[in-house]
């Protein structure tokens, strides 16, 4: 088995050059990221990427391990739950409240 920083270099390898998440970060900046030994920020980043642009049951389970090896629990579980997500189907709606007339 991989060590968790080697599971999440082979994450970052499967996201599209052009994914980016909606706070601008892209998968650039998560190399930058991996050379500075950030991991916990890595894996935080990865998952926000992967809420925005969709990725393989295999990605989430390279992160879902990489959260384990981390002791980092809850990010295991819910790397776990979009895995499952991924391999059974789901539908996700983002909602917004309409801006109030003035």
């Amino acid at each position: 088995m991989d060590d968790a920083f080697t599971l999440l270099r082979q994450a970052v390898e499967l996201l599209p050059e052009d994914a980016v998440a909606e706070n601008g970060v892209t998968a650039g900046d998560v190399f930058e990221d991996i050379e500075r030994q950030e991991w916990e920020m890595v894996l935080g980043l990865l998952i926000e990427i992967a809420d925005i642009h969709p990725v393989t049951v295999h990605f989430w389970e390279l992160l879902a391990e990489a959260a384990r090896q981390m002791m980092l629990d809850r990010s295991r579980r819910w790397c776990e739950w979009r895995g499952w997500e991924v391999q059974h189907g789901t539908v996700r709606a983002t909602l917004s409240l309409p801006e109030a007339a003035g």
